[in-house]
C-alpha cells in the first residue's frame, strides 16, 4: 500500500525530505456496527500519527470484546504477511506459542533486551516444533520490530514486545479468517 501512495506523489514537486505515509485498518466482525467499525479505523489511523507517524496500525476487535492494536512500520509489513502465510498452511504452525508469550509478558519485560530476547526463543522453540526455520523468521521479525522503533515513542524493550506479542497474535487471528 505504501508504494502505491508514494507513486501517487512522484509526480508531485515536494521540497519536504520527510514524507511519511501513516495508515489505520480495523478489523472487525461483519455483525458489528458500521459506526463502531469505522470509529476504531479512525482511532488506529490516530494511534499511527501519534506514534512517530510513517506506520500501520492494525487494530483487530474481536467479537469476544478483546481489542488490540499492532503498530506495525511499513518495511515490516511483509515479514507480518508472511507469518500470516505461515499461519495459513496447512502444516503450519500452530499459535499457541504467542499466546504463551503474552501469558508470559509481565515477567518478560522487566529483563534486559538480550535476556528477554533468550527467553523468548525458549518459550517459541518450547511450544512450537520448528517447521522450515519457523523460530528463526520469528526471532529475526522480532529484531526487526526492535529496529523500527529505536528513536520512536514506545521505542522501549517493554513497548517493543508488547507490540511483537500483539502483531503475531493478530497475524495468527487474520489466518484463522474468523472469530475462534
Amino acid at each position: 500500500m505504501r508504494p502505491l501512495l508514494e507513486g501517487c506523489w512522484r509526480g508531485a514537486r515536494l521540497d519536504e525530505p520527510a514524507l511519511t505515509s501513516s495508515a489505520g485498518i480495523a478489523v472487525v466482525h461483519y455483525k458489528e456496527d458500521l459506526r463502531f467499525a469505522l470509529e476504531a479505523a479512525r482511532n488506529a489511523e490516530r494511534q499511527a500519527k501519534t506514534n512517530g507517524r510513517d506506520l500501520l496500525a492494525l487494530a483487530v476487535c474481536r467479537r469476544s470484546g478483546e481489542h488490540s492494536t499492532a503498530l506495525v512500520p511499513w518495511h515490516i509489513v511483509p515479514d507480518v504477511q508472511r507469518l500470516i502465510s505461515q499461519f495459513k498452511a496447512e502444516d503450519g504452525p500452530s499459535d499457541r506459542w504467542a499466546y504463551k508469550l503474552r501469558v508470559e509478558h509481565d515477567s518478560l519485560r522487566l529483563l534486559e533486551w538480550e535476556g528477554m530476547k533468550s527467553e523468548v526463543r525458549r518459550l517459541i522453540r518450547r511450544v512450537e516444533a520448528d517447521s522450515e526455520g519457523f523460530s528463526e523468521q520469528v526471532f529475526e521479525l522480532l529484531d526487526t520490530c526492535r529496529v523500527g522503533f529505536v528513536g520512536r515513542p514506545g521505542g522501549q524493550a517493554d513497548d517493543v514486545l508488547a507490540n511483537f506479542i500483539t502483531r503475531c497474535q493478530s497475524a495468527a487471528f487474520l489466518a484463522r479468517g474468523r472469530d475462534a
